[in-house]
């Protein structure tokens, strides 16, 4: 037994859920149900019973999950007392972020983890994808978190922390917002707004397209701009139509100043990744950090 099973463990027994669970905890279902198989093999006893509407803990679950959690808290008390013994607190964090991450949930979480840890001292550097995995090649990053295919490099560590689904954006006044998805053939006649190469969420797409047959200079991109903000605000004056993660623009959804279509017969999937060098020596604030974002807290979006 290790502290990542009660951790696992707890997970579930919230969400009441493997699947919600395993998707939140960046595992595969056969991977978490082996973990609780493990954990009832370890008791001798089930801990969850399972249905058609999910699972619910049975008794013995409910004894594990009591204590699951202390032991868990205690644990948190103790790296608090450690941290505090060894200076911690004080220590600084330099995380690269890419534009979507590091404007849209890199903030939140850093604030969840300061509630923790009030002393750290976070700092972020926010870039396109391509230049925060340099910076964390060059070593000027403890780590980066940037969007884009799933790669590997023999001197980095790539680990998936989240994804969101790619879609066009528009303003809501225009004909095109009476729409909730568009052909990329319909796609080529509007005015593309596009962020500048090394965007990831850009090259996800253009790689999309090509395997659907529409290589990018079919497209008709008017603009090229290094900011996102800068390309959100021409898509809400209606000067063209552009692509983003879901996650970066569901206030402007929300409050009615952007509207988004997905792209049909096409499901455009971005992921989220921790990057950092193999050789790199983490101090321990950075060790906490790293394992709250790839634990049960993950990466999400404020």
């Amino acid at each position: 037994m290790n502290l990542y099973q009660f951790e696992l463990f707890c997970q579930i027994a919230k969400v009441r859920s493997f699947t919600k669970a395993a998707k939140l905890m960046h595992l595969t279902q056969p991977a978490i149900s082996a973990q609780v198989q493990a954990m009832e093999n370890f008791y001798g006893t089930k801990l969850f019973e399972r249905s058609a509407t999910g699972v619910k803990l049975t008794p013995a679950g409910e004894l594990v999950y009591k204590y699951a959690q202390h032991f868990l808290a205690e644990h948190e008390k103790l790296e608090r007392e450690i941290d505090n013994l060894l200076g911690t607190n004080a220590q600084t964090i330099v995380i690269g972020a890419s534009s979507t991450i590091g404007n849209f949930a890199l903030p939140c979480n850093v604030w969840s983890f300061k509630e923790k840890y009030p002393e750290a001292n976070i700092r972020i550097e926010v870039d396109n994808s391509k230049k925060v995995i340099d910076m964390v090649m060059e070593d000027k990053v403890d780590f980066g978190l940037a969007e884009g295919p799933e790669f590997t490099h023999p001197d980095l560590e790539v680990k998936k922390v989240g994804e969101s689904q790619v879609v066009i954006i528009t303003s809501p006044e225009l004909p095109l917002a009476r729409q909730d998805s568009i052909t990329v053939e319909e796609l080529k006649k509007l005015p593309l707004i596009m962020r500048e190469p090394g965007s990831s969420v850009r090259e996800v797409f253009f790689d999309a397209i090509k395997k659907a047959g529409v290589p990018a200079k079919e497209l008709n991109i008017v603009l090229e701009l290094g900011s996102f903000q800068g390309v959100l605000e021409a898509v809400k004056k209606g000067h063209g139509v552009s692509i983003s993660c879901l996650e970066a623009i569901k206030k402007e959804f929300h409050r009615k100043e952007l509207h988004y279509l997905t792209l049909k017969d096409m499901e455009l999937i971005m992921p989220f990744l921790l990057v950092y060098r193999k050789d790199r020596a983490f101090s321990p604030l950075a060790k906490r950090f790293l394992r709250f974002i790839i634990g049960p807290a993950a990466l999400e979006f404020c």
